[in-house]
């Protein structure tokens, strides 16, 4: 199968606040991006639970097609995705210099949005551009006039893609996610693609 001539991505995935989803998003976003060409895992959680998943999957005898690292260093080699720990605002800030764009994963609820917010300002202070993507929503989360409400309220960049609480997205732990597994973040990739395409067209239009 050809590959995709998309142009390489570095996507950081931050959110000072822990149980998010932020390590499942990041192994997605970096198997997606490794369909199109070379993709890089980047784990700066001292924990290392995106390495735990990356040498477990590979144990198994299922490897995952991204590669694995430990630490940002030089300019990738195609697409990078940087899985940051939470309450580390080094770690944090390295991410986001690295990045062409900041995903924030959060709960659609108010405690976990209100977190998103000093995320979203460090990358607003290096203009990177940022968007929160919901996670763990079900039918009465996401389509909740509250949640919404929360939402335009702090004014926060949000994604319309979203990934579902799903039992089986849970027990994927080690092993790579599936086709149907990765659909919702498919969905964000492709919505994160389009968002920079037209920033990028917007700033040749004031060129």
């Amino acid at each position: 199968m050809a590959k995709d001539t998309a142009r390489p991505l570095t996507i950081a995935v931050v959110n000072s606040k822990g149980g998010v989803g932020k390590t499942t998003t990041a192994v997605a976003l970096a198997e997606l991006l490794a369909e199109e060409g070379p993709a890089e895992l980047v784990d700066l959680d001292p924990q290392g639970s995106a390495d735990d998943w990356h040498r477990s999957a590979a144990t198994a005898g299922t490897p995952m097609v991204a590669t694995l690292a430990r630490s940002i260093t030089g300019p990738p080699a195609g697409s990078r995705v940087i899985d940051t720990p939470p309450g580390h605002p080094e770690a944090i800030r390295r991410a986001i210099d690295a990045a062409d764009l900041v995903l924030v994963p959060s709960q659609p609820w108010l405690g976990d949005l209100k977190r998103a917010v000093p995320s979203l300002a460090e990358a607003t202070t290096t203009g990177t551009p940022a968007m929160v993507l919901l996670t763990m929503t079900d039918a009465r989360t996401i389509d909740d006039d509250g949640a919404r409400e929360i939402l335009d309220t702090l004014e926060l960049p949000t994604l319309d893609a979203h990934v579902p609480r799903a039992v089986a997205i849970g027990r994927a732990w080690g092993a790579p996610l599936t086709f149907f597994q990765l659909e919702p973040w498919r969905a964000a990739l492709a919505e994160v693609r389009e968002l920079l395409d037209d920033l990028a067209a917007t700033r040749e239009g004031t060129r």
